[in-house]
């Protein structure tokens, strides 16, 4: 069969598709025992990016001469290097520039791709649309500096998609433009770009489908931006505003958010700051104590990333030192410092280099010392350090100096194991089976009026049950 026979292109490009989609499953286990079985070892080296990249590769050298090479050849080697660039970014090829130098190949063959397509007419506008959402992504790897020229091409295949009246499509360009100027307003600190990315994702929403994955993740999104934005506006009618909105719009992302989701416990982690925020911003007890009781669930949930466990164990310990402003509650040190012991622990199990090597004392240190305001100076990845909690009593006198100077603060037997300042508080279960601290458990001045009605009508309610069985037995 000739190369230049249509059947031949298509089988390739639908092999080069089905390669790309077996490259992006996760690596399965090794099974034991089959270490030992003849070619398991070529198995586990095999790449299908490597194997479809050949292909192509040698389909290109073996096109006949004289003869126009179809642009989907280009487009399909092109993103079969941009997906290898993406995984050499995240760390799992030679390094960062290994992923430059492979976003700069992919560049070439989707600039080319894009050229031989637009001789086509009409005929190829939703694959050249598709390529250019991928050049823009292969520059935006390579260029990082450049972003704002990848603007013009992310608007080019938006007014593309709407010519060909799809709404999939042109949500995808709003959503990589969404990412494009948040980028740029992480580089430059400009609030504008940070505008224009929340009114494209506001605009990406408005045309996803309702209740498809593509819609969650736009909330997720937008979500995270306005929180952002929030943190950075000052406290007046405008910020509270943000603040509630992003509370508002991470509320929805995370009860769309699936019990099995990879990304839970991130989501719960947004939540819980933007919960924080507006108690900040405009203080209700409410918006605490919930915050206390999402983030708690974002640290314990399962196969919940390290460093966001650590994020997670941080803002609970914060949370802990704001209650204890209300309540003035010792327990409520204890448990704070508990948090934070954790917090260093799940840092390190991250491999994060720049907490303290001894975090434990500098967590206990942090008793009595006050939380730092929302959206301080904090470490790469919003992982916090310990040591900026040290300090001491403004009221009751000096920090000690060990962990262990005063009672009360007790270390964990094990990893998970219960503090003794409270070891007979029953546990309360969440639906996803991750446990948390019941309200019994809580100082007695939080079981009062001031604490939500939700938390505590069950334990009122077993309180007159227990005094009418009392009176029952008398009578």
């Amino acid at each position: 069969m000739s190369l230049l026979d249509p059947r031949v292109l298509e089988c390739m490009v639908l092999r080069t598709e089905v390669l790309r989609r077996l490259a992006a499953l996760p690596a399965p286990d090794t099974v034991p025992g089959t270490d030992e079985l003849p070619g398991a070892g070529d198995l586990a080296a095999d790449d299908p990016l490597d194997e479809a990249e050949r292909c192509l590769s040698a389909l290109l050298d073996q096109w006949p001469s004289g003869e126009q090479v179809p642009g989907e050849v280009y487009a399909a080697r092109g993103g079969v290097l941009l997906d290898r660039a993406r995984r050499a970014a995240r760390g799992h090829e030679a390094g960062p520039r290994s992923a430059q130098a492979l976003a700069v190949r992919a560049a070439d063959d989707l600039d080319t791709a894009t050229v031989l397509l637009r001789r086509r007419g009409s005929a190829a506008d939703r694959l050249v649309c598709e390529t250019l959402l991928d050049l823009a992504a292969a520059r935006q790897l390579h260029d990082g500096a450049g972003l704002p020229s990848v603007l013009p091409l992310l608007e080019r295949a938006r007014e593309t998609a709407r010519a060909l009246d799809d709404p999939a499509l042109e949500a995808a360009a709003l959503r990589r433009t969404a990412a494009v100027q948040r980028a740029v307003h992480t580089r430059t600190g400009d609030l504008t770009a940070l505008d224009a990315a929340l009114a494209a994702l506001a605009a990406a929403l408005r045309l996803a489908t309702p209740d498809s994955p593509e819609h969650s993740a736009l909330l997720a999104e937008r979500g995270a931006a306005l929180l952002l934005r929030a943190r950075q506006e000052p406290a007046g009618p405008v910020g509270k505003r943000l603040a509630n909105e992003a509370v508002h719009v991470l509320r929805e992302a995370l009860g769309r958010a699936g019990p099995q989701d990879p990304d839970l416990g991130h989501h719960r982690l947004l939540f819980g700051r933007a919960l924080r925020l507006r108690y900040e911003r405009q203080p209700s007890l409410a918006d605490l104590h919930e915050a206390d009781w999402i983030l708690e669930l974002a640290a314990r949930g399962v196969d919940v990333p390290d460093a966001v466990a650590a994020e997670a164990w941080l803002e609970v310990g914060d949370i802990q030192l704001l209650l204890d402003r209300r309540f003035d509650s010792r327990e409520r040190h204890d448990r704070a410092a508990a948090c934070f012991r954790r917090a260093a622990a799940a840092a390190r199990r991250a491999g994060s280099p720049c907490w303290p090597p001894v975090p434990t004392t500098a967590a206990a240190r942090s008793w009595r010392s006050p939380p730092p305001p929302f959206g301080a100076a904090r470490l790469p990845g919003e992982l916090g350090t310990v040591a900026a909690r040290r300090g001491g009593d403004r009221r009751r006198g000096p920090a000690h100096p060990r962990p262990d100077a005063r009672p009360g603060i007790h270390r964990l037997s094990a990893p998970g194991a219960r503090p003794a300042a409270w070891p007979s508080a029953p546990e309360r279960v969440s639906v996803d089976g991750s446990p948390g601290t019941h309200p019994s458990s809580r100082p007695r001045g939080e079981q009062r009026g001031d604490y939500p009605p939700h938390r505590t009508g069950g334990g009122r309610a077993a309180g007159a049950v227990g005094r009418a069985a009392a009176g029952f037995r008398r009578g």
